[in-house]
């Protein structure tokens, strides 16, 4: 089958669907922003509009010189089935190029931030997703937000998943090297692994710690990231030495995906709490390794996390909530594994990465 991806080359998201895909399938990817680590052909959009900032995906998606340019490749290409990732821009890119058989898939903000910022992304956003044959979400409430502009049969709910088979080798090895290399001697360790900006409130992370090593002094913040709003990063260093607890944080720094496993596996606490969420990888990594999540008391969190059952949950808002959320996680460290066995079945029934890609080929053969 021959597959055209529309979406982001940088995501972590494309390069792993294109990856499982393009095994067994003719893949190529349309995008404005390419890489060197996706091993099929791209093709690069060219626009420049003018309303959207230099290196936006909307500067390129919004201009009709992308839309002639993508028409252009998909007559050359005659390509099966086409799936955009990320509908406020490369899926109404898709819609506007009249793409066929289309997929979409929601990822979340694309459908809870982008269509805030101007009424036309908010209209926009809503013709891409009827104008697709088959709308993709992978959380319960990303099917319920958009069932008032998509028709019911149109949608399929298929997780995201992990990708489980890395976590099952033994890091022993590595995480002893990664402990010596952050200074870490049989402290407790709590993770923060996202994206580090202010969108998933590293400052409340940060300045929950003065309350924390109140209680339990043997604590260790360790901040991971794949990639980081540099100035933010100052600032939160700076945060760190005002609150004098540097002796507590370490700010790890970017690591490639290979160096997730360990640091998973190292971690006892992962603390993950953005305002909104459309479904978290990372949520699934750290289900599946062990950790006790702590995470945003939001809808598509609730569908994963139970309150006290296999993880705690928290009201973003309250700093205090934050701080007491954790101080819990740590006091029921013991409950570790109990978590553990109920976060894996579940991971391994709803959120492995290869069986869902699976279901999503099923589509594919649907349309074909």
């Amino acid at each position: 089958m021959k597959i055209c991806f529309i979406g982001d080359g940088t995501s972590i998201h494309t390069q792993r669907w294109i990856d499982f895909l393009s095994k067994t399938n003719d893949v190529f990817l349309v995008t404005a922003k390419p890489d060197k680590k996706i091993k099929v052909k791209q093709y690069i959009l060219k626009g420049n509009n003018p309303f959207f900032p230099k290196g936006s995906n909307y500067r390129v998606c919004y201009s009709f010189n992308a839309i002639k340019q993508l028409k252009r490749i998909l007559r050359k290409e005659r390509p099966d089935v086409v799936h955009a990732h990320f509908v406020s821009h490369y899926g109404v890119l898709a819609a506007f190029a009249k793409a066929r058989p289309l997929v979409l898939s929601v990822l979340g903000s694309d459908v809870f931030v982008a269509p805030k910022r101007s009424f036309i992304i908010k209209l926009l956003v809503k013709y891409a997703l009827r104008s697709a044959d088959i709308v993709h979400v992978h959380t319960k409430y990303l099917k319920y937000s958009i069932s008032q502009f998509v028709n019911a049969e149109k949608i399929r709910l298929i997780p995201w998943g992990a990708d489980l088979k890395p976590f099952k080798k033994d890091y022993s090895r590595e995480i002893r090297k990664l402990k010596k290399r952050l200074n870490i001697k049989g402290q407790k360790i709590i993770l923060s692994y996202r994206r580090l900006d202010s969108y998933f409130n590293m400052d409340k992370i940060i300045k929950s710690i003065p309350y924390i090593i109140k209680r339990y002094p043997d604590v260790i913040l360790v901040f991971m990231w794949g990639s980081a709003d540099k100035s933010y990063e100052k600032k939160m260093r700076s945060l760190v030495k005002k609150l004098k607890i540097s002796k507590y944080v370490r700010f790890a720094g970017y690591e490639n995906t290979r160096m997730v496993p360990s640091y998973l596996k190292m971690a006892d606490i992962m603390i993950m709490i953005p305002p909104t969420e459309g479904g978290s990888i990372s949520l699934f990594e750290s289900m599946a390794c062990g950790l006790i999540p702590v995470v945003s008391d939001i809808p598509t969190n609730q569908e994963w996390i139970k309150d006290g059952y296999n993880g705690f949950l928290v009201n973003v808002d309250n700093q205090e909530a934050i701080n007491l959320k954790i101080s819990k996680a740590l006091s029921n460290i013991r409950l570790k594994g109990k978590f553990y066995k109920i976060n894996k079945a579940m991971v391994q029934n709803k959120g492995d990465f290869d069986r869902n890609m699976l279901k999503v080929y099923q589509i594919y053969k649907e349309l074909e």
